[in-house]
């Protein structure tokens, strides 16, 4: 069979077949190929100080390209607080443009600035653009805020004991080993995700290998959550052990006082009658066993709201509204007074009505 030539009309649409055509596998390339930029200037350059900074910034990448930038805000805060430039630029760049946060120039020059201050490249940059839009109040005040900010755990706090500080390793602590840290993001992730008990033994696994300060720290927190507060005072001893100045020390030192206290005066037997006892009123669903976990903590705090208690179990009402509140409403009536009526008077209408 012989081919058939095509037409003019037929080469045109041959062309315009094979150029659409073209034109699509192009677009699809340019738009990965801004994919694949987007995702490479998110990416750290620089090294981290430490496995839970690597982490929690990698979270905050995966939560971003999700779309989901309030978590990625939340995860790179964490990672700036601790001093490192990078997540401070990101933090800057969604502050900037109101995502995940309320949008504030305010904040997202102080967090520009305190980038371009660690040597970020591109911060100084995007904070000089900001600035020509923001006014000499605005400005004074971002840079205030810039020059109050410290980062976490440099400082020991106030009435902290220079044992602690005194004891702290001469050099940096070793880094934690490749499989520890495998075993301390998985921890991470399921503290994260509220399931506390794989948390605590991720965390115990992880530093059987190596002993890591914000791991114990982490474990610590798991510990808190599941109700075991002894074990969360110990896994907070244990981190300020591992380095007293880590950037968790000062958290762990107010968390293990805190905790420390509760465990004195807090008795099992005590919170499980509260336990019975706020089930029995339907704020509680949980079993009672005793531990002060976050739901009964949670059941204690309902009740005192809509009871309107203080801090110490007594009423912040006044007493004078609890005397109105007892009085009868008998005795209200009888507070009603009318104008008295002579006696005579009285006589009088009763010889009317008997005449009548």
């Amino acid at each position: 069979m012989t081919p058939r030539l095509l037409g003019e009309g037929g080469r045109r649409r041959l062309a315009a077949l094979v150029a659409a055509t073209l034109v699509a596998a192009l677009f699809g390339c340019a738009q990965e190929d801004a994919a694949t930029r987007a995702h490479q200037a998110l990416l750290h350059t620089h090294p981290f100080k430490s496995w839970l900074d690597a982490a929690n910034y990698q979270a905050g990448v995966t939560a971003f390209e999700a779309k989901d930038y309030r978590a990625a805000f939340d995860d790179w805060l964490l990672v700036a607080e601790r001093g490192d430039g990078e997540a401070k630029l990101r933090l800057g760049r969604l502050s900037e443009l109101g995502l995940g946060v309320p949008q504030n120039y305010i904040e997202a020059h102080r967090w520009y600035n305190l980038a371009a201050a660690a040597g970020t490249p591109g911060a100084a940059t995007a904070r000089d653009v900001l600035a020509a839009r923001m006014s000499k109040e605005q400005l004074a005040e971002a840079q205030r805020l810039a020059a109050a900010w410290r980062p976490a755990g440099l400082a020991a706090p106030e009435g902290a004991t220079s044992a602690l500080v005194e004891g702290a390793p001469s050099e940096e602590p070793a880094p934690a080993r490749p499989e520890a840290v495998e075993h301390f993001r998985a921890g991470l992730s399921a503290l994260k995700a509220e399931s506390y008990d794989s948390a605590i033994a991720e965390f115990n696994a992880g530093l059987a290998i190596s002993r890591d300060a914000d791991a114990f720290f982490l474990l610590g927190e798991a510990y808190r959550q599941a109700g075991e507060s002894e074990s969360a005072v110990k896994a907070y001893d244990d981190s300020l052990a591992a380095d007293p100045r880590s950037a968790v020390a000062e958290r762990a030192r107010a968390a293990a006082a805190t905790l420390a206290a509760q465990v004195q005066v807090t008795k099992p037997e005590a919170i499980t009658e509260v336990q019975r006892l706020l089930k029995e009123l339907r704020y509680y669903n949980g079993p009672a066993d005793g531990k002060l976990n976050a739901k009964t903590a949670a059941a204690a705090s309902a009740f005192a709201r809509k009871e309107n208690l203080a801090a110490d179990g007594s009423s912040r009402l006044p007493w004078s509204w609890h005397s109105r509140r007892r009085r009868p409403r008998a005795a209200s009536r009888r507070r009603r007074n009318y104008a008295p009526v002579p006696m005579r008077s009285r006589l009088g209408a009763r010889r009317t009505r008997s005449r009548s």
